[in-house]
């Protein structure tokens, strides 16, 4: 189990539907991790609230914008915005999905 847990979701055109997936991470106890744990803590909610042009020049300080057909500030805004039915479901959810207890969805 992760220490913190970001979920997003994007259209996969092919599919015909969205698909979700969840950005897990560590920062406690992990080599060559620059965060402190307070940091750590604050990283979705500074990830997901962070305004787009500062997101931009976050993103074009590590890959030239011409290079990135899809990712900007405000496609990270638009993935990272669930809807309200998925919050609600996700607060409820407390189930682990391991090996010996899988999840399956037809």
């Amino acid at each position: 189990v992760f220490e913190h847990v970001i979920p997003f979701v994007a259209e996969i055109p092919s599919f015909g539907c969205p698909w979700a997936w969840n950005l897990a991470f560590d920062a406690t106890g992990v080599e060559g991790s620059t965060l402190s744990a307070a940091e750590a803590a604050n990283a979705a909610t500074s990830f997901k609230e962070m305004a787009e042009e500062k997101m931009n020049e976050r993103l074009n300080s590590r890959v030239p914008e011409e290079k990135l057909k899809f990712m900007d500030g405000s496609a990270i805004r638009g993935i990272m915005g669930l809807g309200k039915p998925i919050r609600k479901s996700l607060a409820l959810e407390n189930r682990v999905i391991t090996v010996d207890n899988p999840v399956f969805m037809y």
